[in-house]
């Protein structure tokens, strides 16, 4: 305890900073060495960090480290995940909401001896998040680089409530964006926002389930795609799958790749 006290009079002595960490991307890194350096030094900690794997790395060897020295480190502050995985969860718990109402009004009129009311339990077979972006939504080539890093990230997704990674790029849908935007195509693309809306409403499911509410169930299916125009850029990503992969995990070469193809992009734009 004294010891907690003078690292904490220490840390109050200390002239006040804070390390917010934009450098990405993210994608292909497997160490969270700022945040550990940042920890370290007592300092306190942001990113917007946007690789799921990275994420649960800095959590998971880094958390307890962070509670004993009292340094507050946040991560994942960015669009990934973000106000989609908010939309979603509101969504989730709308709909549980409306049929809870409904089964329980359902149970009062068989109690009121109406025997045609059946049960209605609150079930979300799916949530499909969609993106569409026309060119690169002037994204500087960082966000370039990123995407070519994606292509050789594999996709998490949840089928049947587990996780199942699959083949970036694939499993084409056609999506309707509503008016203005029209329907437009999106592929599998690797996204954060599946795996902690998925973990989120089946902890909740669980939770659910020990307090005697049997009327929320489990989320078995959640995916990510994306899309993007001119129509041709989407065929190229696909096309760049037939790279080795090591190539497009190469950090180095996506940037320059990124930065080569740039004024292209503009042109298009």
């Amino acid at each position: 305890q004294q010891q907690q006290q003078q690292q904490r009079q220490q840390q109050h002595n200390k002239p006040k900073c804070l390390v917010v960490h934009t450098g990405g991307p993210f994608q292909g890194r497997t160490k969270p060495t700022l945040l550990s350096t940042c920890l370290s030094l007592s300092i306190p900690y942001v990113d917007v960090c946007d690789e799921w794997e990275l994420a649960e790395t800095s959590k998971s060897k880094l958390h307890s480290m962070a509670r004993e020295k009292n340094v507050p480190c946040i991560i994942s502050c960015g669009i990934w995940p973000g106000v989609s995985a908010l939309m979603a969860k509101e969504g989730a718990e709308s709909l549980a909401s409306k049929l809870r109402s409904s089964y329980c009004n359902d149970e009062e009129g068989t109690a009121a001896g109406d025997e045609s009311t059946k049960e209605t339990k609150a079930e979300i077979e799916s949530i499909d998040y969609s993106f569409f972006t026309a060119g690169t939504g002037n994204a500087g080539p960082t966000i370039v680089s990123a995407t070519f890093l994606l292509l050789a990230t594999p996709v998490i997704t949840f089928l049947n409530g587990r996780r199942a990674d699959k083949e970036p790029w694939t499993e084409m849908k056609q999506i309707d964006f509503g008016k203005g935007v029209g329907d437009r195509l999106v592929w599998l693309l690797d996204n954060p926002d599946v795996p902690s809306t998925a973990l989120y409403l089946n902890c909740r499911h669980q939770h659910n389930d020990d307090d005697g509410d049997d009327t929320a169930n489990v989320v078995p299916n959640v995916s990510s795609r994306f899309g993007t125009a001119p129509l041709v850029w989407n065929y190229l990503f696909g096309g760049m799958k037939v790279l080795p992969r090591s190539l497009l995990y190469n950090r180095n070469a996506m940037q320059a790749f990124a930065l080569f193809s740039e004024p292209i992009i503009r042109l298009v734009d």
